[in-house]
C-alpha cells in the first residue's frame, strides 16, 4: 500500500522524478523502506547519518519542509545537500506522515 501512495505521490506533484517513504526501521532508526527511484535511499542514507536534513525536520516538527533550490540548503543540511545535488536532485519536498498528533515519518 506504501508503495502505491510514493508512486501516486509522484504522479500528483508535477515535476517530481522520484518518492520515497521513510519510516522507523527495526533498528528503531529512521530508514527509507519505500522508495520509486534507486537513487531515494542513497540520497536519505546522508541525512541519516548526520542527523540532519529536510524529512527528519518535517518529521520531527510535524509540517512540510521544501528546498526549491538544493544549493541554497548547504548551510542548513549540508550532508543532504550535497548527497542530492551529487544525484541530480535540485529540490525536495518532505511531507510528514502523521497519525493524530504522532509523526509516523515522512
Amino acid at each position: 500500500m506504501l508503495q502505491r501512495v510514493a508512486e501516486l505521490s509522484t504522479a500528483a506533484f508535477a515535476g517530481a522524478d522520484f518518492a520515497g517513504i521513510a519510516m522507523l526501521g527495526a533498528d528503531g532508526r529512521p530508514t527509507t523502506g519505500i522508495y520509486t527511484d534507486e537513487d531515494s535511499p542513497s540520497v536519505d542514507r546522508a541525512q541519516y547519518e548526520s542527523g540532519r536534513g529536510p524529512c527528519l525536520d518535517a518529521w520531527q516538527v510535524k509540517r512540510v519542509v521544501r528546498i526549491d533550490d538544493m544549493r541554497q540548503a548547504t548551510d542548513v543540511h549540508p550532508e543532504f545537500a550535497r548527497a542530492a545535488l551529487d544525484h541530480g536532485t535540485p529540490s525536495t519536498l518532505s511531507l510528514p506522515l502523521i497519525a493524530g498528533s504522532k509523526g509516523l515519518g515522512v
